[in-house]
């Protein structure tokens, strides 16, 4: 970046630096053999902190998901939260996908940062100061300390890729069948517990989480309760009988796995990081 490009960053703030200035700082910084892209950062720190500006204001800029390409930018979206997922990582907070008209991306919001208010699915957000970041070549968001986050009336329409995924069910994974969710977060429960809320009395869900094979590579597929019931005709109302019935919540898994291993099916599939989020059901053998 050049003075009038670094000036009209702060303008853009609020704040009018003059280019002559930037360039007087600039130059005593190249003085010292500094590199350039550094000569622009320490130029830019030292005036925000002249003018009390947070420095993540400079850097942020308002994109659409599909316009994510590099690391470690400042960018602000406005996405609706597609899906959260489990988690046990004792730094996370929440971890999932938003996702707008252009794209979905997985979001990590880390705890440090200390966000006021639990994302839910289905509600859409602005994502103040989020960075990028990149994980097997994926871009990814997370929020930070400078992030801020507030739901926003406006319903935003999520577009996400779809994939038409065929093959054998060959194994069903731990954490299917009938399961507790936490009635604020919706996160999965563990020992009765939710990782934000402690004890809390959860709700009834049903889920599977199993292994498709296509004779010629293994995907990890997600389905929620209403494509479990479609494949299964077991409903969540159905489970809770039989878990009580038998006073054992597995048989309502085991039931899952008789109906579901070693048969062939078509799954319009969305891609949620290494995993197949179960869309549709479009054929089964």
């Amino acid at each position: 970046m050049n003075s009038n490009e670094i000036s009209e960053k702060f303008r853009n703030a609020g704040v009018t630096v003059a280019p002559d200035r930037i360039e007087k700082l600039m130059e005593n910084y190249k003085k010292f053999s500094v590199p350039q892209n550094e000569v622009e950062r320490t130029v830019m720190r030292t005036l925000a902190n002249e003018n009390g500006i947070d420095i993540t204001a400079l850097y942020t800029k308002t994109v659409k998901i599909g316009d994510l390409k590099s690391e470690d930018e400042w960018v602000t979206l406005m996405a609706k939260v597609v899906q959260l997922w489990d988690n046990d990582h004792e730094a996370v907070s929440q971890v999932g996908l938003i996702g707008d008209e252009t794209g979905i991306v997985k979001i990590t919001v880390w705890k440090k940062a200390e966000i006021p208010l639990l994302l839910e699915e289905g509600k859409s957000y602005l994502f103040k100061n989020l960075v990028t970041n990149k994980y097997l070549d994926r871009i990814q968001v997370a929020a930070t300390p400078n992030t801020e986050i507030e739901e926003i009336k406006e319903d935003i329409q999520a577009k996400g890729k779809e994939v038409t995924l065929s093959g054998a069910i060959v194994d069903v994974i731990n954490g299917s069948g009938l399961i507790k969710r936490c009635p604020e977060c919706k996160r999965a429960l563990v020992k009765g517990a939710c990782g934000n809320h402690g004890k809390v009395e959860g709700i009834y869900d049903l889920r599977l989480k199993a292994v498709l094979d296509d004779g010629k590579a293994a995907y990890s597929i997600l389905a929620q309760a209403e494509i479990v019931t479609k494949l299964t005709g077991i409903t969540v109302d159905k489970a809770k009988e039989m878990a009580t019935e038998a006073l054992d919540q597995s048989v309502v898994n085991v039931e899952i796995v008789k109906k579901v291993i070693g048969r062939y099916f078509t799954f319009k599939c969305a891609p949620i990081d290494t995993n197949y989020l179960v869309k549709e059901i479009i054929e089964v053998i």
